[in-house]
């Protein structure tokens, strides 16, 4: 059965952000319901959720290095956008993540003030080159699979506002998703954002019935199905009403709908952790 390898400090699982950092990116965007730029909610989204899940590999003064993370920023430059003492680096273990932050900050997560270390900070700079941040990723997660070949299948979340500008990025996402491990294929979650309160948010459709922009279909038809155990938090946890047909897209996610995206998307690190 696909999807049902355990995550082990002897065969961790890889999680990948890839983080739309274009211009656009600097609009309003309502982050916890402090009105701030899209590219701060996100990095505070992205921050927070690799903070628990490190929290959750936390045993006593230790980690154990059952999760592995990596993260790409896309605009005005394409690479990894890890900064501080882990800027370069591709991949980053719990215990090295843990020992890393470059700052901490406080933010309302949740309704309440929360402190989080950071690893990353918002840009917001240029186009949108989609197409390269998946080539990017393809590489990156290459060398996972070539290192970790029975491991539980890399997740990556792409995380946009807007509009590829490099490029159709429909066989990019193919080429993503036909890499495999063991335990079945890679998990790709396409996020869309909006600042735009009036905006109609969709999440984890099984069809998009109204919402056919070309755009909105292409992000949509190549997202990964949700797997079985994010069907089962989403149902459970959320009250959501998925189905085996559900896909890993959001359309128009405020950011309250953007952090539950993610939390169901990287629920296999709850699920199946030894």
């Amino acid at each position: 059965m696909p999807y049902s390898k355990y995550l082990e400090s002897r065969n961790p699982g890889l999680i990948v952000f890839l983080i739309d950092q274009s211009g656009s990116m600097q609009d309003n965007y309502s982050s916890g319901g402090v009105l701030k730029s899209k590219s701060h909610g996100v990095v505070n989204a992205v921050n927070f959720l690799m903070h628990n899940i490190m929290l959750m590999n936390q045993n006593g003064h230790t980690f154990k290095d059952r999760v592995y993370f990596s993260v790409i920023g896309y605009g005005d430059k394409t690479g990894t956008a890890f900064q501080g003492n882990l800027k370069g680096k591709e991949y980053v273990s719990i215990s090295e993540f843990a020992d890393s932050p470059i700052r901490y900050i406080t933010e309302k997560m949740n309704g309440k003030d929360t402190e989080f270390p950071i690893w990353f900070e918002p840009v917001a700079n240029g186009g949108t080159p989609m197409c390269h941040a998946f080539v990017k990723a393809q590489e990156i997660i290459s060398k996972w699979i070539q290192n970790h070949p029975d491991s539980f299948p890399p997740i990556v979340f792409n995380i946009t506002d807007g509009e590829s500008t490099d490029g159709n990025p429909s066989t990019n996402m193919k080429n993503i998703k036909s890499l495999h491990t063991s335990d079945g294929n890679v998990l790709l979650y396409n996020l869309h954002i909006s600042g735009n309160p009036d905006a109609v948010p969709v999440s984890f459709p099984d069809k998009l019935n109204g919402h056919s922009d070309e755009y909105s279909i292409m992000l949509f038809e190549n997202a990964s199905l949700l797997p079985p155990f994010a069907i089962d938090i989403g149902n459970k946890e959320y009250k959501m009403n998925l189905t085996q047909n559900s896909k890993g897209f959001v359309l128009n996610a405020p950011y309250k709908l953007l952090i539950t995206a993610l939390n169901i998307g990287s629920s296999i690190v709850e699920y199946n952790m030894r």
